[in-house]
């Protein structure tokens, strides 16, 4: 009982750290190596942005953005996380919540990425993903 306690908190606090981390790489390397100056362009392949997206966009033409980076990982982590395998895929899955996360309203248009509100939104929305987590966790 008190190894598979242990287990279950090694995996929240992986998942934690994978969320919070990501969240403050994510952001503070977007808002240093972005290019403000053409973000409001009607064409985000005129960008000269320096993030992984920005270069993903010329390379392949598409207009990629965190968030599907997000989905990758979580597409290929969620069978590693049903199978058990390492208690380390928790860091990868928080990893991807974390870039869905940070995107999704910008994503459907309800606010500039960059703006006030959106980090606030962001912000609140890994509240509620940390809090349920320490929640289910209390719980077993």
């Amino acid at each position: 009982m008190w190894e598979y306690k242990q287990m279950e908190n090694k995996k929240i606090i992986l998942f934690l750290i994978g969320l919070i981390l990501t969240f403050s790489i994510i952001r503070v390397s977007a808002i240093i190596l972005h290019d403000f100056e053409s973000y409001s362009s009607e064409n985000p392949f005129d960008s000269k942005a320096k993030t992984i997206t920005g270069e993903l966009r010329r390379i392949t033409g598409l207009d990629w953005h965190h968030i599907h980076f997000g989905i990758i990982l979580i597409s290929i982590v969620i069978p590693l996380i049903i199978l058990n395998l390492h208690p380390f895929v928790w860091l990868i899955f928080g990893s991807g919540l974390s870039m869905i996360l940070d995107q999704f309203f910008p994503l459907i248009n309800l606010g500039n990425y960059f703006g006030a509100p959106m980090f606030l939104i962001s912000i609140l929305l890994h509240l509620i993903a940390i809090e349920t987590s320490l929640i289910i966790s209390l719980e077993n």
